[in-house]
């Protein structure tokens, strides 16, 4: 009984970090994809700038 429950613990357990470091790697993509934006829509302004 005691055996079957730390079992069923740890795999709680591994699942909260599982779920923590996907929500990090999401958060992380999230931000990244903002960034590339942000120089995507500089890049464009300077090359419409230069351009014109």
């Amino acid at each position: 009984m005691g055996l079957a429950y730390r079992a069923q613990f740890q795999s709680l357990r591994l699942e909260v970090a599982e779920n923590r470091l996907l929500k990090r790697a999401l958060a992380l993509s999230c931000y990244m994809l903002s960034f590339v934006q942000r120089i995507d829509s500089r890049n464009r302004r300077i090359a419409g700038i230069g351009s014109t």
